[in-house]
């Protein structure tokens, strides 16, 4: 039972972040913000400072299952032969970990501090990471604080669409609907920022693990098979 409860939050924590991190790529788009650098770095250091920020025992284990699926994202590559691909729009996935994990020893140097030891980060990047946090969360709070909402301001709407898992991915999304994955980060988004229009989050059936924000559509789209291909690597690698 125990094992079933720590794979769906492992599952449950690699899909939140990804979730979030198409949520920086919507504040960017939507709100016309200026990017220095990559987009897709911009996007994984909101997804880590939002659950930060959010600060409570889950939001942290969530973020930290995070940075174990990159790493562990990166052994299968290594095991399956497959190369990295230097030139991709992405960090490499143990990039991703180390910059997750690093926002997280920035934000509070004792108590991740294990946590980047067990995943051999040197003590002189740690003592280095809390400069990154200030400088990375002092930038995002400066471009999203004129769409902070006020009180008496009106909240946007966010829906929400689980689709069709068709047969194969049934039981996920009635596991995300039973917890309501996608209405609780819409409500929380909704409350929190002055969106200038209506988004949509959907989870579906792709035909490919994958997550996208389109911009014209206003459409957050996390494909099924992503949380699944998730399942799969805690099956083979924790």
């Amino acid at each position: 039972e125990q094992q079933r409860i720590d794979r769906v939050e492992f599952v449950a924590g690699n899909t939140l972040v990804l979730l979030l991190h198409e949520f920086g790529h919507a504040h960017i788009a939507e709100m016309h913000l200026p990017v220095l650098g990559r987009e897709e770095d911009a996007a994984d250091t909101f997804a880590a400072l939002r659950l930060l920020m959010i600060g409570t025992s889950f939001s942290q284990r969530e973020l930290a299952e995070a940075v174990t699926g990159w790493f562990l994202n990166d052994r299968r590559d290594q095991d399956t032969g497959e190369k990295p691909l230097y030139y991709d729009e992405h960090n490499l996935s143990q990039q991703r970990a180390y910059q997750i994990l690093c926002l997280m020893v920035g934000s509070d140097p004792v108590k991740f501090k294990s946590l980047a030891d067990q995943m051999k980060m040197p003590e002189a990047r740690q003592q280095t990471c809390k400069r990154d946090y200030a400088k990375t969360s002092q930038g995002w709070d400066a471009v999203l604080k004129p769409w902070l909402r006020e009180p008496g301001d009106p909240e946007t709407r966010i829906d929400v669409v689980y689709g069709d898992g068709k047969g194969r991915y049934d039981g996920l999304a009635n596991i995300f609907r039973s917890i309501r994955f996608l209405e609780t980060v819409a409500a929380n988004s909704a409350a929190r920022y002055k969106w200038p229009h209506p988004l949509t989050l959907k989870m579906e059936s792709c035909g490919h693990p994958g997550t996208d924000y389109d911009d014209e559509a206003r459409v957050v789209t996390i494909c099924y098979e992503t949380p699944f291909d998730f399942a799969e690597l805690y099956r083979a690698y924790v």
